[in-house]
């Protein structure tokens, strides 16, 4: 049998089974990127929901229904739904949002 034709073929998928592994090992460092990015978002995320409970606990007394605090990353809006529960929304400024009920108890 003739053994020249079957370099081409050869050749073709060989290049296909590279092209497949150079394009899935994108994909992968892609959707890890992606990941990063959004647990990054979530831990600034939470570092602003501590510093609001924080400042919430100094200044309970206070006769307010709704407020905000500005951070450098994005912002809380708060608004008060009874004397010791909160609804909060944090919106970095990247549009990524989290909300949480914050409720203390009235020895805090």
């Amino acid at each position: 049998m003739n053994q020249k034709g079957a370099l081409l073929p050869t050749a073709l998928v060989f290049l296909i089974l590279l092209t497949l592994l150079l394009l899935g090992t994108l994909k992968i460092y892609q959707n890890q990127f992606e990941q990063l990015q959004v647990m990054k978002d979530h831990y600034q995320a939470r570092t602003m929901m501590s510093l609001t409970k924080k400042k919430l606990k100094e200044g309970s007394n206070e006769n307010w229904t709704k407020g905000k605090f500005e951070f450098q990353s994005g912002k809380v809006e708060i608004v008060k739904q009874d004397a010791y529960q909160f609804a909060v929304q944090i919106t970095l400024k990247n549009s990524y949002q989290e909300k949480e009920n914050i409720q203390f108890s009235e020895k805090e």
